[in-house]
């Protein structure tokens, strides 16, 4: 059981609301565009976190349509399952797993999406592997970072980098 992330560093209900404010149904045109996500079909989102943008893409997406989150900690996953339910969304499949070696089938997705989980990865090239394998032959990703610099870096350091004077940009004066 992993629950790192929803335990020390995000509450669910703070990713959730987070997630839906950044992505309203009102502008679905435009970022539906920029995360190159098709009408309808089997769409991916990996690092679902409490399933705020899963929940967008499944209110946004025409039918026939599956809609499959995958995530490593079990308390986000919990907590996006009880709100997708709540919103009558019971059809979004979710499953724990490791963006590194996904829990899917081969060519399984028309398309995967991934927000701010890139940055993260020890080993993105993996995931972008593994994003390969789990799409079909004329599949999509769209991987969306907000610190390009660190996904960059050959060899990342641990967080948090004590000894280099590194401080997160928050606690700068």
């Amino acid at each position: 059981m992993n629950t790192v992330w929803s335990e020390l560093i995000q509450t669910p209900e703070a990713l959730w609301r987070s997630r839906r404010w950044r992505f309203p149904v009102g502008q679905a045109a435009a970022w539906r565009g920029a995360l190159r996500l098709p009408e309808s079909g089997d769409i991916g989102e990996v690092g679902c976190g409490s399933g705020g943008l899963l929940s967008r893409i499944a209110e946004t997406t025409k039918t026939p349509r599956r809609i499959i989150g995958v995530d490593r900690d079990t308390g986000l996953l919990a907590f996006a399952g009880a709100r997708l339910a709540e919103l009558g969304m019971g059809d979004v499949e979710l499953t724990r797993g490791d963006a590194c070696s996904l829990p899917l089938r081969d060519a399984s997705l028309d398309a995967v999406t991934s927000y701010t989980l890139f940055e993260h990865l020890r080993q993105p090239e993996a995931f972008l592997r593994e994003c390969g394998r789990a799409g079909r032959s004329r599949w999509r990703a769209q991987v969306r970072a907000t610190r390009f610099t660190a996904v960059c870096r050959k060899r990342r350091p641990k967080w948090p980098r004590k000894s280099s004077g590194w401080r997160p940009w928050w606690s700068r004066g």
